[in-house]
Formats: C-alpha cells, sequence, structure tokens
C-alpha cells in the first residue's frame, strides 16, 4: 500500500500520534472492523514505514468466540514470526498494550509495509489480452510456491490462497510475489494423522474461514484440511493466470457448490485452453479426493517444472462460446472470487493479514454481527439472500400499513426513538420521524424498504428515496437493474459501517426506499415526502411527472432531488428556494450536449469518410442530411442542439437550406399514410446521412421501409443518440455486413474501469447479468453522491438542504477517486481534511456543474458488434470518443 494511503475518520484505540512499545510510532488508521483495527506508522529507530495491526474487544461476542479469534490473531503473527520467507510479509514484532478505556490489554503485532498490488487486480486490469504463457506463469507463482512449500515444511498450512492475497510488489527486476494473509493458517502438528480424504478427523471452529470461491472440496465439506488443500488452490492459480479466466466461473453459491464437487474438473482445457503437459498436472492437483493430488506444495511445483518444456497455452475452439465484450471475457463477468473479493484495489499486507475479523465464515451466513467488518474484505453472498428477504418483506408490510396512501396518525406513538417503532410493529421496518416523534411505516403500497437490520435501531440512519419503474413494460428494461444498483451501493456503504457522522468516531448508517413510480408518480413522492427523507434519486417517471413532483412536493420541503432519466434542459430550470443552495440536480448527460456530440461524428468522422477516394461525395458534390424527429421534448432538445452546432459542406447548417431536410411526427398519432408520406419524401431527398434520436424510428419502421424504397445505389449513414440497442434494428441489421458499417450511435462511455468494476461487482448478486455496455452506472453512481454529500456534513438531522450545501464538496478542483467499495476511505478522509472530492462515476465524469446544476459529459461513438454468427450484436465502443472540453472528436474507429 502507498505511503500516502487514506485514513479513517476516527482512531478507536486514541494511538495516533502515539508511541506503542517506544518504538513504534503510530501515523494514521489505513483500515478497521468490528475487531482488526490497522495502523500506518514508522519504527522510529529503524526509520522504516510499518503496519501495525490490533484486535478489538467487543461486547457482542460470546466468551468462547472472543477466545477463538485472540487464538487466531496469536497465531498468525507467530506463523509469520516461524516462517521467516522473504516472499511472505513478515512480521516484526507482537505483544499486549494497555489502552486506555480497554479492561484487557489490546493484543497487537507489527508487520512490514508492502507497496504494490494484488495479483486479483493485476489479473482485473489486463482481462481481455489473454493469459500469460507456462514460463510466465513460473516467473510470476514461482515465489509463491516457494514460500508456501516453506511452509508446508515447516508444517503450516494457509487455507485461504487466492490472488488477492498475494501482492506483487515491484523490485528492480520487475514484481516480487510476496504471500499474504496467514490468519485462518493451520499448524499440522495440532492435527491428528490420518487419511486426508476420509473427512473424520475434520477440525471446527466456530470462526474458522475462508474464501467459498477458491476454496477445496475437503473446505466445502468440513473434512480435514491440510497441505492437499493449498495445492488445490495453487492449481486454481495457475489456471486463472494461464488462460486469463476465473476457473470457478459462477455466482449463484448453490451451482458454486455443485461445480466444486463436479467431475469435470476446472482447469485450463475445461477454460477452453491447450495447456498441454501442464493439463495432467493441473487435473491431478484439481481432483475432488485430496489423496489423489500432489502431496504437498513442492511435488506440485516439481511436476509443473519437469513438464515446463511440453507445457503451452493455445486457445482451444471452444473458447469462443463465452462472448468477449469490450475486452473483458463473459466468464470473468462472472468471476466466482468476486464472491468473496477485496474491496481495495491497493492494500498493505498488514490489511490484508487481518484475521479472523475480514472474513465470513464458513457456513455462508453473514458474520458481521459476530466479527464486524473490514474495508478491505467483504463478504457478499448472505447478505444479498438476506437484504433481498427483508426488502421483499417490507414491501408486504408496507402494502398493508398504507394500502391507501392514508396517513399514520392512528399509529402515532409519541415514539422516542426507531427501536420503540420498530418493537411496537413486530419488527417491521418503522422510523420515529423525528419532527414530530411520530412513528411511521417505511414501507407503503407503492415503496419498499431496503436496509441492514442495524439500520432500523440506529436513531440517526440517513433514508435515502427513489422513484423507478418497478412494474409495467419499462421495469424489465431498466426499473429492475436500477433498483439492484442502488441496493448495490447502499451494501457498499452497510458493509463499512455507513458514512462519518457527526460525533468523532461514530458512523452514521445508510438505508434505501425504493418506490415504484409507474402508475402515480405523486403518491410515492408524498410518501417520500412524509417519511422526511433527505434525498430522492431518479425520479424515472417522466420529465412532465418529474417537473410536477419536484416542484410541487420536493422543492417546497427542501429535499435534495438528484435526476438520473431526464435530458431536457427544463430540469435544471426549475425554480429554487431563495437562500438555499441549489436543490436540483441532473447526473445523466443534458440534451444539448447530446446534439453537440451528434453534430460532430457527422462533421468530424462521417462527411469525411463519404469524401475519401471512392466516397459518394469524392467529385466535391455537397452532402445532403435529413432529421427524422418525434415532438417529445427531450429529442427535440437534442436535435436543436445538433442543428446549431453543425457544421456540414463547410458551413452551418442554416447556409445548407438545399440539402437538408427535416421530418416531424407525432409519437401516439402517426398513422399507416403518415408514415408513407415521411418514408417517400426521404427517399425521394436521397440524404446522404439520417440523423434522428428517437426510439420509434425504428419501433414504426421507419429504418425498414426507407432501405426498402431506397432508388440510389448510395445509401444512407444513419447516426443516432443512444438507440442502437434496439431488438428490431439488430435483427434488420442480422448478417449483413454493409448495413451494420451504416449505423453509428452516441452515448456514454462503457469501457471504463469504474464500469467494469461496477459491472463485476453487480454481476456478483444479480440477474440476469449485464455488460459495461448495458450496465445502469449511473444509477450506482447517484448513490455514491448522495453517500458522499452526507459524509460532507456534520449535521445531526441531515436535510436536503444540508446535502445540497455539501453538494459543494463534490467537484470543482478537488481529487479524483473513482466510485467503487475500494475508495470509500480514501473519500472519508479526503473530505476530513476540507479537501473537495471528484468523482469518475461508473456512468460518467462526476464533474459538477455548480451554476448548471448539471454534469458535462463525454461521449462515445457506438457501433454494432459482432456474434459468433456474424450477426449484428450488442453495441460496442468504436475507439471514437467526444471530448467535452476540446470539442473535438478523438481516437480511430475501430468498428468491426
Amino acid at each position: 500500500m502507498s505511503g500516502d494511503s487514506p485514513s479513517l475518520p476516527s482512531d478507536p484505540f486514541r494511538i495516533v500520534g502515539t508511541l506503542l512499545a517506544r518504538k513504534y510510532r503510530v501515523d494514521r488508521v489505513v483500515a478497521h472492523g468490528g475487531f482488526g483495527v490497522v495502523y500506518a506508522g514508522r519504527h522510529i529507530e529503524l526509520d522504516v514505514p510499518i503496519a501495525v495491526k490490533l484486535l478489538k474487544p467487543a461486547g457482542d461476542v460470546d466468551f468462547e468466540v472472543w477466545g477463538e479469534l485472540l487464538d487466531q490473531f496469536l497465531q498468525e503473527a507467530k506463523t509469520l514470526a516461524k516462517l521467516r520467507h522473504p516472499n511472505v510479509v513478515a512480521v516484526l514484532d507482537a505483544g499486549f498494550a494497555p489502552i486506555d478505556g480497554f479492561d484487557a490489554d489490546v493484543p497487537w503485532m507489527v508487520l512490514e509495509w508492502l507497496e504494490g498490488e494484488t495479483l486479483r487486480d493485476s489479473l482485473l486490469a489486463r482481462r481481455g489480452r489473454g493469459g500469460r504463457t507456462p514460463a510466465e506463469c513460473m516467473d510470476l507463482l514461482r515465489p509463491v510456491f516457494e514460500a508456501i512449500a516453506d511452509a508446508h515444511d515447516a508444517g503450516i498450512v494457509h487455507r485461504d490462497l487466492k490472488p488477492s492475497n498475494i501482492m506483487l510488489v515491484p523490485d528492480r527486476r520487475g514484481v516480487d510475489a510476496r504471500v499474504l494473509d496467514f490468519g485462518i493458517a493451520k499448524m499440522m502438528k495440532h492435527e491428528p494423522t490420518g487419511d486426508p480424504s476420509s473427512g473424520h478427523t475434520a477440525t471446527q471452529s466456530r470462526t474458522s474461514s475462508f474464501t467459498v470461491a477458491s476454496a477445496a472440496p475437503e473446505q466445502l465439506s468440513g473434512s480435514r484440511t491440510g497441505p492437499w488443500t493449498d495445492v488445490y488452490a495453487l492449481a486454481l492459480l495457475v489456471t486463472e493466470v494461464l488462460t486469463d479466466r476465473a476457473p470457478m466461473g459462477v455466482v449463484d453459491p448453490n451451482d458454486h457448490y455443485r461445480k466444486v464437487f463436479d467431475g469435470e474438473r476446472p482447469t485450463p482445457r475445461a477454460l477452453g485452453v491447450d495447456c498441454g503437459a501442464w493439463e495432467a498436472v493441473l487435473a491431478r492437483a484439481l481432483a475432488v479426493r485430496p489423496n489423489e493430488r500432489q502431496a504437498d506444495a513442492r511435488k506440485l511445483l516439481a511436476d509443473l517444472e519437469s513438464t515446463l518444456p511440453d507445457a503451452l497455452a493455445t486457445p482451444l475452439e471452444r473458447a469462443s462460446e463465452s462472448s468477449v465484450d469490450g475486452g473483458y471475457s463473459a466468464t470473468d463477468r462472472r468471476a466466482a472470487e468476486a464472491i468473496h473479493q477485496s474491496a481495495s484495489t491497493k492494500k498493505s499486507a498488514a490489511m490484508t493479514a487481518g484475521g479472523p475479523s475480514m472474513r465470513g465464515g464458513r457456513s455462508g451466513t453473514s458474520t458481521r454481527s459476530r466479527v464486524g467488518l473490514a474495508a478491505v474484505a467483504i463478504t457478499v453472498i448472505a447478505s444479498a439472500t438476506g437484504v433481498a428477504v427483508v426488502a421483499m418483506r417490507s414491501r408486504a408490510t408496507g402494502s398493508t400499513g398504507a394500502a391507501s396512501g392514508a396517513p399514520n396518525d392512528a399509529s402515532a406513538l409519541g415514539c422516542t426513538g426507531n427501536r420503540a417503532c420498530v418493537e411496537a410493529h413486530g419488527g417491521e421496518p418503522w422510523m420515529c420521524r423525528a419532527t414530530d416523534r411520530t412513528c411511521v411505516a417505511i414501507g407503503s403500497e407503492d415503496c419498499a424498504a431496503r436496509f441492514e437490520p442495524e439500520d432500523l435501531a440506529a436513531d440517526d440512519t440517513l433514508w435515502i428515496g427513489a422513484m423507478l419503474p418497478l412494474s409495467g413494460p419499462r421495469a424489465d428494461a431498466y426499473g429492475k437493474q436500477a433498483a439492484n444498483a442502488l441496493d448495490l451501493a447502499r451494501r457498499d456503504f452497510a458493509n463499512v459501517g455507513g458514512v462519518p457522522g457527526p460525533t468523532e468516531g461514530r458512523m452514521r448508517r445508510l438505508a434505501l426506499v425504493v418506490c415504484d413510480a409507474t402508475t402515480n408518480a405523486r403518491r410515492p413522492a408524498a410518501h417520500l415526502a412524509d417519511l422526511d427523507v433527505a434525498v430522492v434519486l431518479g425520479p424515472a417517471v417522466g420529465l412532465k411527472d418529474t417537473i410536477d413532483v419536484t416542484t410541487n412536493v420536493f422543492v417546497p420541503k427542501r429535499m435534495l432531488v438528484l435526476d438520473l432519466f431526464d435530458e431536457s434542459p427544463l430540469v435544471t430550470q426549475i425554480p429554487q428556494p431563495e437562500g438555499v443552495p441549489r436543490l436540483v440536480w441532473r447526473l445523466t448527460a443534458s440534451a444539448e450536449q447530446g446534439g453537440e456530440a451528434l453534430a460532430h461524428v457527422v462533421s468530424d468522422y462521417v462527411e469525411p469518410l463519404l469524401r475519401r477516394r471512392g466516397g459518394p461525395l469524392a467529385d466535391g458534390k455537397p452532402m445532403k442530411l435529413v432529421i427524422v424527429r418525434s415532438e417529445s421534448a427531450t429529442p427535440a432538445s437534442i436535435l436543436d442542439a445538433f442543428a446549431s452546432t453543425l457544421r456540414m459542406n463547410g458551413k452551418p447548417l442554416v447556409e445548407n437550406t438545399a440539402q437538408f431536410q427535416q421530418q416531424t411526427f407525432r409519437r401516439n398519432d402517426l398513422s399507416p399514410s403518415a408514415r408513407r408520406n415521411i418514408v417517400a419524401d426521404i427517399v425521394a431527398f436521397s440524404p446522404n446521412v439520417i440523423i434522428y434520436a428517437d426510439g420509434p424510428f425504428f419501433e414504426d419502421p421507419f429504418v425498414e421501409a426507407i432501405e426498402r424504397d431506397w432508388k440510389t445505389p448510395s445509401r444512407p449513414i444513419y447516426v443516432s443518440q443512444g438507440v442502437l440497442a434496439n431488438a428490431g434494428l439488430r435483427t434488420f441489421v442480422g448478417a449483413n455486413a454493409e448495413r451494420r458499417r451504416r449505423f453509428l450511435s452516441t452515448e456514454l462511455p462503457a469501457n471504463t474501469d469504474e464500469n467494469f468494476r461496477f459491472v463485476l461487482h453487480y454481476n456478483e448478486l444479480f440477474e440476469p447479468k449485464i455488460t459495461p455496455g448495458t450496465a445502469p452506472g449511473t444509477i450506482f453512481d447517484v448513490f455514491y453522491v448522495a453517500a458522499y454529500a452526507a459524509a460532507a456534513t456534520k449535521k445531526a438531522h441531515v436535510t436536503g438542504a444540508d446535502l445540497a450545501e455539501a453538494m459543494r464538496r463534490l467537484g470543482g478542483e478537488g481529487e479524483r477517486i473513482g466510485v467503487g467499495p475500494s475508495h470509500i476511505f480514501e473519500a472519508y478522509e479526503i473530505l476530513r481534511q476540507g479537501k473537495t472530492l471528484r468523482l469518475s462515476g461508473a456512468g460518467t465524469q462526476l464533474d459538477f456543474d455548480h451554476a448548471a446544476g448539471d454534469i458535462p459529459s463525454d461521449f462515445a461513438v457506438y457501433c454494432f458488434g459482432i456474434d459468433r454468427d456474424g450477426r449484428a450484436s450488442e453495441p460496442r465502443e468504436s475507439g471514437l470518443r467526444f471530448d467535452h472540453r476540446s470539442k473535438r472528436l478523438e481516437g480511430t474507429m475501430r468498428c468491426p
């Protein structure tokens, strides 16, 4: 981890700035959970950076569990001290310290400070570029094998080997792999001997834990573990490095368990790579029965070394069965390692050597209430299931609590806190409304709560509202994905305890109220206002209803509105109350920006393409263009901006009257005769380019009719605003390469690191899977915006106006970080220092224009991809992007 790593806002032991054991200066917190706290510091005598880890007692853990946690913590220190291998993170010291506020002395250990990245991060960064050669695999992983072999010789089994527990540390020769996290290592001298496959000598512990995605069969079945367990994990590492794909490519826990015991082993050949002589070696190492594997890491290393001359890495034809989108394989988007992956991209060895407080339990149930969570290890399987059940139950109870939208006056209790309201209503999600001390149901006919159990009891929980289309045709199109994306972000913050609150060392929890706004936008809007939620995300209710509920419900209640779905300039022009910071923001690209990008695609790429040698305008003829538009407000705004920006034939559009036509139609009043007339006019004009910004251009098949009736040899190029995903158009284009090359579209960029990490994160938990091109990244982003605004305010009771004021801390010239769980504590530290935070979102760069209430956006140019049958598939980025700063189209076209 870098020496300028972020610190956390709280110091539970209050030892920052002090000396530990009279020689270790404690500088700042870098990670903590319910029990483990990691500090960055310095050895004052040697003048070298160090990491200090302390084990924190907690009152909600029974004595037996605490004893096991303490044993594991001390055992890790002893294990690391015993190994003393150059490729194992080194423990420098350990002991107990009396600390004020704690009844017993606190155990601590000091570890070396490492800088670099984990193997997991390295693998994800190179996804889509193919695996390494066998020789490269050995160069990279030989230090890991040698470290584990020495551990086996010393009678130590790691039992949690995975890419995120291997640090790649830069050195003069490149990188050196270091093994981390011996927190659940096992000393074999304490184990009875016997047949490793029998399972009759299983060792059980209430705190035993491992990572499900890289667990050997004996770990999942509760059988005896040993060196053979590490052999299995090492084989998985080799397979992933060799193939560029996660061996256990499933997300559902039940499917994962079945695959672990399946007859077909997760070897390179099963993943579509022929590795020659290594296939048999790895198949043996991945055997279900432990006694069929190599005895230990040294034997596996010897087998791999001896067969290296006959090893290779050749993709098989079957590898093409995994589609690749945006450079990332479909299997990796479902990588099972992500079931239990680190939330940190760059970690110190001490952080990943987190012991029991940083992992989930073997049973698959959440252990957060027992052992807490650290910033660097998030268990998501059980919490995903639990939260989903709670959310559905909340929806049901809410519908009975306020089925007709009636007020909750009948259940007023003169409450003293949330816990009393929850207990009075059978544990269901109710709150004690702070403004009038009345118990109110969080759920309603339209709204459901999504929360962690701790959220209901905390009086300072910040409830965030959202209005989405959760029923009707738009639900499957994007409403349900949007709700999942918001809940995913909510879980990210729940896993770290929330956001910093007004009291030093106390975190404020965040929870969601997600409302279906399909049939009656006013009703859920009124419910959110009744709950006194400070911020509303969405609202996906159409421009007219958005303006209505914002103007008449949200703004009068001083609620912050973060609009995600409306591109119209009318949104940010909604009147704001005087003396209050801006309450209405748009967090998606504006229509004007979209139109400007479209214009530059035509003038900077399409017209030069048509004029090049052999093109239809090579002889200097003027380019002709048609705009097709509906009378809807947003498409009209896009195309108005397009028309005012475009230059064609060397002149503004207004000077091209003879080469320009516009066709306008009503979306809800398009008769067959009107459609025929529009098509006939377009065909007669014979344009080189057709511009459109509305889906009905395809739904009422204009394109098919135009192409059928076309008269001239040179057919038009179609340029759109974000509608290439239309299934009907893809079917029409089919396998026709000439047609495919004539369709282009502009949309927000999808091939970004933040978006890819979000897609991986989303696909861990939800079905159907998404791709970078279909990801609801802006939805994920908006929760992070609201959360960081909450982190920037220190008010005990947070209002929309407070969050609006805090929005001034987001954007500007601040430090740039990406959304996602790995950067949460970094963001907290930036805000704690009073600095401005600039976010790179999964959907767009969140560079807020505070005067306009908007975010300037770049746009990517998209074209159709090609599936394995040669047919048009999901849109993909072409390599061209419109940069909103330079007002230029940049990059190189790479459409298939």
